[in-house]
């Protein structure tokens, strides 16, 4: 296995052999005792091997340490106790690395196995435990540690002077170095004489047991040595050439400079062995390993690229080449060696010169723009390596970071540059980068490194020099008040905190806002820094993110009021002010509901008020959270401790300031002064409760309060500018979404009030998002803004509506007054016929959460929509009597839910026997209640008929209110009779006993829907209940004898009067709902056809005929009945109006439910006649179909006929059922829907983008290739509409395009878009040139129009937009600038002197040509000022639009925002010069000519 590792990566050493005088392993070659066991932790001497060699294990013949040797001196070596540590052998290796690091063996050891907790809460980093030995160990030892390096060294002097055999040093390039094996053992002994140095002192007072008590003449030597050995290191060291040299040169490096680490870092050393030279030599020995092995051997693992990309990929080798086993030692070493730096550097008495300093901060910082690994093994696997472990450089940069914190504190004077350094290269961090929090505090949660490292350097810098604080102490004792108090260092930590929350401001402020997730700009790094001080700020071990966040609020405040920021900058503090507003209003919230908690007061305050009580809380909770920190003794728990104690000085100090008028016997004043003594001497103090700490916070000098950051987004949501105005708007919903009082005041109120008609619909949704929140927590509210929230519910924009609608949903469930619930249950109805789907199913599970059983999906807010029974179908009785639109939207909502429910069902017909109750209950006066409730019974009998068991009541008719009602009464019978039990007989032959005389002496009008109602209950109640067929026949006769005659006396002269209309309206209703035999219908059928002959029986016969054909539908293929039909749709618009009425009166009885006779909902169908095709259901399907196939081109022109509203409703109405009933081809209808969708007419506007989504939905593919027609239809729609020419938007608050709608459904798929965009492009094409005309330039501003005012999402829209406006310059544009040339050449000289000619129409008419031509050119400069417009509305420069054309998709998914001040501003200026005489289309074609020439024509 170790063969084909070497194989793999050759890292393997040479054998000794082959190496000359710069091999490391020169014999004689040493072995030590096993000693360093005491080193290593327990659970891993087991696994110790003596035998463990660099790379490979040592073989198992070599000699042991028993086995006698040859070579072993006998007279210059001396024979000493030291033998006892150091035993020479030569048949070992030189290159032997000591068991000690067999610790790092791939397996994780005591100090490896801490958590990210505690390895990024600052714990020490520990390598190996460093417990004292035991008692009984001590004294078993004869010699101490110290007396053991005693010996070495006097080995090493001797053999560095040449007086002795070289068994612990070996030449490299012509210098002596110590040997691997001997350096190994060398910095054991010398950790053991550091680590055990007191033990020995009670233990063995009398011998050497500190470094201190050795010659200082041996101490220079070996330092010289260690000096030499690093360099030697250095110079053979290069991984790009010879890795596995190279690994182990970095290995004996790497101990030598531990070795120099130990040493320099013991207290009281002698200055003379304090060399500067020698820890910039350390430093130098770690970064060369670090920057050229460690961090691009980490990348390479982590992306998988690089020049160690191979290697990277051997570490994950099961089982892992036994060649690879340094790289682990490697790290490990780099590991120590760091640590062991850091706490050189954190020693006070050592000094640092600028060169070192700067060394020591590039080789802290190296860690943090690594990218570091993630974990590739399962959490129970043990990983194969150091390196495929996740977060390899978690270490690292712990470590590095308190290097870090220690220059930071002691070199007060580097603290600009350090801080420079990190944040001149945030862009590089690759956490920021990949979006990886991997600093883990103690509550579990993650922030960033750059967060952890720009606080912990914040906080290492209130370390206030012990001068300075005598000096303020000093000018304390004095008293002085002439002068003013000096300044604390903790100013200048503010001043810090301010500078760099300035710098990443204004680089954020500059910088464009990336939202892609590859990208990073410092706006991202400022959002990601914000949100981690949010989660820091009450923390007590992160004093510092408080006041990084204020000062970073303090320059957002700035931003907001400077004039001259940019939009993106004021975005940007808005963004932020809004949330950390909103971050400390819940503070304050949390902190007012603990009611025991004592307030502590702010130091200013308590002075203020004279209260010295709260002077000493306040010192008392400092103290507390100090000691606290403290417990854990951990470097940057104290340096928080500090943080938190120079805070209070810097208060207690500027209070004093404040103070010097008054009298030094003040008894404020003393308080104070003692305070500051007691921080001078730091009084230990209790540790506090949690909830003080954002007391403290809170309640700081520097921290800034929710008003002073409501006030700047006050003023942001009053400015120009779109964007600024949107982000103080949701600045302020973050606010008031924690505090429910924030529009108590009135300042607030008043703003988003104003905004509630914002030009905006982004800020219109934000404010009422804003105030319906206010509205559900205040009554007042409530009825105060009501109608202004309700009245946008019929605003333009489909956000806004749906934002109002949820609104109306939490107030119909807070709501307490019925009219207020019934008001707001009134709109939600309505919104069933919003044109936004998603708004009418919002609508439609919210009435069904307030009338219905909520189903399993329910959200809480719907389940508390639910209102018992009564208040239900009052609620249904009064929305019936509000809402009469037709068709009704309630009505719509009834047929739109799920009668299959069992719960459902149980519920409707709970409503319909309240509502039945409540009217028979009361009995009403006034005929109009009781029609309102009566309709709404009906909707509920339509939707569901068998909910209706009995009506024990029928109301005679007299005046038209009762006809209303019994018109109510008897459409209810017509769909509950055939559900009524057998036990209804009684009730069924009353029924007709009441009904008879009314059919036998009607008195009803012939052409009113209350005779139809008559007649269907009459023959209703025959058929399903009392089965009395001889009276239905018999009134049949008398009505089809009457009908005979009067056809056979009939002449063309005869009026037409009631008796013969009735007589008609009667044997056609009987007909239709009596099921007569088809001999007694063809007969009423012949004789209706007859009396549609005569001129004055033309109307009502066809009327009566249209019975006759919904009876048998097979009398449509009559020839008669299809001539009649033609002639009267070829006739006036009344004899039109019947015709459709007569189809869609067929229609609708042959859709999905027959309204006329329905069937059951039990009853069985025959289902194998169904699939056979031989029911009448079929063939009467097939006679509709061909019936709107034939008469689809009348019907659909009559959808356009704006003079006649009832003849356009009605075939719309006929349109809806055929595309419903798939009757009608998409292609066919499509062009008239999207030409309503341009009406004027809401209603007309709202069904028809209904029915065009219902075929978008069916036909998406068909549709998406048919544009240019459905678009000049609608053209010319608005061309009858107008007088003028039509325009391409809508005046509504704000210009909304005409094809917004139908650009709605197709912009989700980009490919579509695209299409769609380009035929209203194409629209401005003029086929022949010389021919065009006004009309064309109509149409080409119609569709520029909708261009320029449709809303788009992404940038992508206008991009290609703009691109389709240049290929059509470039090919239309071309051909008539070209055109424009030869004419104006053919004519000669113009004869234009001056600009008044050319607008003077009173000259001769222009030919057709020369007009043609100058039209042409209208169309060619209208485009080239919309493409100018739309740069300008979207901020698209040329360089965006020629990259754009360059790559075809960039920037597409950026958000699209348009930069006006005033909406109206979107409306485009098309200059549409008129061309009438000659001079002015010469002008036209010269100014084109001239644009082109002089480049102002993008024509290329």
């Amino acid at each position: 296995m170790a063969e084909r590792g070497a194989e793999a990566y050759p890292i393997t050493p040479p054998p000794a052999a082959e190496v000359g005088t710069a091999r490391l392993d020169s014999s004689p070659e040493a072995e030590f005792d096993t000693s360093w066991t005491d080193d290593v932790p327990a659970r891993l001497r087991a696994r110790a091997a003596p035998s463990t060699v660099l790379g490979k294990r040592a073989p198992d013949d070599a000699p042991t340490s028993d086995a006698p040797t040859s070579d072993v001196p006998t007279s210059d070596a001396p024979t000493s106790d030291a033998s006892k540590y150091l035993r020479l052998a030569s048949g070992e290796r030189s290159d032997v690395i000591l068991p000690t690091s067999d610790a790092f063996d791939g397996q994780m050891d005591d100090a490896w196995d801490l958590d990210d907790a505690q390895l990024y809460s600052g714990e020490a980093l520990l390598l190996a435990p460093d417990a004292s030995p035991s008692h009984a160990e001590a004294h078993a030892m004869p010699r101490t540690p110290a007396v053991a390096l005693q010996h070495t060294l006097e080995a090493l002097v001797r053999e560095d002077d040449g007086h002795a055999e070289p068994r612990l040093l070996h030449r490299v390039e012509d210098e002596r170095v110590l040997r691997p094996a001997a350096l190994h053992q060398l910095h054991s002994t010398l950790r053991r004489c550091a680590r055990d140095a007191k033990m020995y002192a009670v233990h063995a007072p009398d011998v050497p047991h500190t470094l201190l008590d050795l010659d200082a003449t041996h101490l220079a030597r070996l330092l010289d040595v260690l000096e030499r050995t690093m360099r030697a290191m250095l110079r053979v060291f290069s991984p790009d050439d010879t890795l596995g040299e190279s690994v182990m040169a970095s290995l004996t490096g790497l101990v030598a400079a531990q070795c120099v680490l130990v040493v320099l870092a013991h207290e009281r050393l002698p200055k003379h062995l304090f060399a500067e030279e020698l820890v910039e030599l350390c430093v130098a020995t770690l970064k060369a390993p670090l920057e050229r092995l460690v961090v691009p051997l980490v990348e390479a693992r982590a992306s998988g690229t690089g020049p160690l990309a191979d290697l990277a990929t051997q570490l994950d080798a099961d089982p892992r080449p036994d060649a690879l086993r340094d790289i682990d030692v490697h790290f490990h070493l780099v590991c120590a060696t760091f640590a062991q730096l850091d706490e050189v550097l954190a020693m006070p008495t050592v000094g640092v010169s600028d060169a070192l300093l700067i060394a020591c901060v590039y080789v802290a910082l190296a860690p943090f723009y690594a990218q570091d690994t993630e974990a590739r093994t399962a959490p129970d696997e043990a990983p194969t390596s150091a390196y495929t472990r996740g977060a390899v450089l978690r270490p690292l940069r712990l470590t590095g970071l308190g290097v870090l914190r220690h220059l930071f504190t002691h070199y007060p004077a580097q603290r600009v540059w350090v801080l420079s350094e990190v944040l001149v290269s945030l862009l590089r961090l690759p956490d920021l980068r990949a979006h990886r929090r991997e600093f883990r505090l103690a509550n579990g949660k993650k922030i960033y490194a750059l967060t952890a490292l720009l606080l912990q350097l914040v906080q290492a810098a209130a370390a206030e020099p012990p001068a300075r604080r005598e000096q303020v102490h000093a000018w304390i004792d004095e008293g002085r008040t002439d002068t003013p108090a000096p300044g604390t260092n903790q100013s200048e930590v503010h001043a810090l905190a301010h500078s760099v929350a300035r710098y990443l401001a204004q680089k954020a402020a500059q910088a464009k806002l990336v939202k892609n997730s590859q990208e990073l700009s410092y706006a991202s790094v400022v959002y990601a820094l914000l949100d981690d001080l949010l989660t820091l700020l009450f923390l007590p071990d992160w004093p510092a993110a408080p006041l990084l966040l204020a000062s970073f609020c303090r320059t957002f405040v700035a931003f907001v009021h400077d004039a001259k920021s940019s939009v993106d900058a004021k975005a940007i503090a808005l963004d932020h002010l809004g949330v950390v507003a909103a971050r400390l209003q819940r503070a304050h919230a949390e902190l007012g509901a603990r009611r025991r908690l004592r307030p502590l007061r702010a130091v200013a305050e308590a002075v203020a008020d004279a209260d010295i009580d709260a002077l000493h809380d306040r010192e008392q909770a400092v103290y507390g959270v100090a000691h606290r920190l403290r417990m854990h003794a951990m470097p940057d728990a104290e340096a928080a401790a500090v943080f938190h104690l120079a805070q209070l000085g810097q208060e207690v100090v500027t209070a004093l300031d404040a103070q010097r008028d008054v009298p030094a016997d003040d008894p404020v004043r003393m308080a104070l002064a003692a305070i500051y003594a007691r921080i001078r001497v730091s009084e230990p103090g209790t540790p506090v409760e949690a909830p003080v700490v954002p007391q403290l916070v809170l309640s700081s000098a520097y921290m800034v309060h929710t008003p002073q950051l409501i006030a700047p987004i006050l003023r942001g949501a009053n400015a120009t500018a779109l964007a600024t105005r949107t982000r103080a708007l949701r600045a302020l919903g973050n606010v008031a979404a924690v505090d429910t009082h924030l529009l108590d005041d009135a300042a607030v109120r008043e703003v988003v009030r104003a905004h509630v008609v914002d030009t905006s619909a982004s800020v219109r949704e934000t404010a009422i998002a804003i105030l319906g929140a206010y509205m559900l927590q205040s009554r007042a509210a409530r009825a105060e803004y009501r109608a202004e929230v309700t009245a946008r519910a019929m605003d333009a924009a489909v956000g806004v509506r749906r934002r109002v609608l949820r609104v109306l949903r939490s107030l119909c469930a807070s709501e307490e007054a019925y009219a207020d619930q019934l008001e707001v249950v009134v709109r939600i109805v309505r919104a069933v016929h919003d044109e936004d789907v998603g708004i009418q199913t919002l609508a439609v599970r919210t009435l069904a959460a307030l009338w219905l059983p909520a189903p399993a999906d329910a959200s809480e807010e719907e389940a508390a929509l639910a209102v018992p029974v009564d208040v239900g179908a009052q609620l249904l009785a009064d929305v019936g009597a509000w809402v009469r639109e037709r068709p009704s939207p309630l009505d719509a909502f009834l047929r739109r839910i799920d009668t299959a429910d069992a719960g459902v069902r149980a519920r409707l017909g709970a409503l319909v026997d309240a509502l039945l109750a409540h009217l028979f209950a009361e009995t009403p006066t006034d005929a109009q209640i009781v029609l309102d409730r009566l309709r709404v019974v009906q909707l509920l009998v339509t939707a569901y008929p068998a909910v209706l068991t009995l009506l024990p009541y029928v109301s005679g008719a007299e005046s038209p209110e009762d006809v209303a009602v019994m018109e109510e009464v008897l459409r209810i019978y017509v769909h509950t009779v055939p559900h009524l039990p057998r036990t209804a007989r009684a009730f069924a032959e009353s029924l007709e006993q009441s009904l008879t005389p009314l059919v036998s002496r009607c008195t009803l009008r012939p052409d009113t829907p209350a005779l139809e109602a008559l007649v269907a209950c009459f023959c209703a109640v025959i058929e399903h209940q009392t089965h009395h067929s001889a009276l239905l026949q018999r009134t049949f006769d008398a009505c089809a004898a009457r009908l005979t005659a009067l056809a056979a006396d009939a002449t063309p002269e005869t009026p037409l009067d009631r008796a013969a209309f009735l007589t008609m309206a009667m044997s056609a209703l009987l007909c239709r709902y009596g099921a007569r035999l088809d001999a007694e219908i063809h007969a009423a059928f012949d004789a209706l056809l007859t009396l549609h002959t005569r001129p004055a029986f033309a109307h009502a016969a066809l009327a009566a005929l249209g019975h006759v054909l919904c009876a048998r539908p097979a009398l449509f293929l009559d020839v008669r009945i299809t001539h009649a039909l033609d002639a009267a749709l070829g006739d006036t618009p009344a004899a039109q109006h019947v015709v459709l009425c007569v189809l869609l009166d067929y229609l609708e009885s042959d859709a999905g439910t027959d309204a006329a006779v329905p069937r059951a909902v039990d009853a069985p169908a025959d289902v194998l006649s169904e699939l056979r095709g031989t029911t009448d259901e079929h063939a009467d399907t097939g006679i509709a179909s061909a019936l709107v196939q034939r008469y689809a081109p009348a019907v659909l022109r009559a959808t356009l006929d704006v003079q006649h509203a009832a003849l356009q409703r009605t075939a719309l109405e006929i349109v809806q059922v055929s595309v419903l009933q798939g009757l009608a081809h998409p292609l066919q209808c499509l062009p008239y829907l999207v030409a309503l969708e341009t009406s004027e007419e809401a209603p007309l506007r709202r069904r028809a983008l209904g029915l065009h989504w219902h075929l978008v939905t069916k036909h998406a593919t068909l549709l998406a290739t048919h544009y240019i027609e459905p678009m000049r239809v609608a053209f010319a729609f608005g061309v009858a509409q107008h007088t003028e020419r039509p325009r391409g938007f809508r005046e509504d608050d704000e210009p909304v395009a005409l094809f917004q709608g139908w650009y709605g459904m197709v912009r989700e798929q980009r490919s579509a878009r695209h299409a769609f965009l380009r035929a209203l492009v194409r629209l401005c094409e003029v086929p022949h040139i010389a021919d065009c005309t006004d009309a064309d330039v109509a149409l080409a501003a119609f569709a520029l129009e909708n261009l320029a005012t449709l809303e788009y999402k992404v940038l992508d829209e206008p991009l290609w937009v703009l691109h389709e406006l240049h290929r059509l310059h470039a090919v239309f544009g071309m051909q008539v600038v070209g055109a424009a040339e030869r004419h104006l050449r053919q004519r000669g000289p113009s004869p234009l002197t001056d600009e008044e000619d050319a607008g003077d129409d009173s000259g001769p008419t222009a030919d057709d040509a020369t007009r043609g031509l100058a039209l042409a050119a209208v169309v060619v400069q209208a485009v080239q000022a919309l493409r100018s417009h739309l740069q300008k509305l979207y901020k698209l420069s040329n360089a965006k639009f020629e990259k754009y054309l360059a790559d075809g998709r960039p920037e597409r998914l950026a958000p699209a925002h348009r930069t006006l001040a005033d909406p109206r501003q979107v409306v485009p200026a098309l200059a549409l010069t008129r061309v009438h005489s000659d001079s002015q289309a010469v002008a036209v074609l010269e100014d084109l000519v001239d644009a082109a020439h002089d480049g102002a024509l993008d024509l290329d």
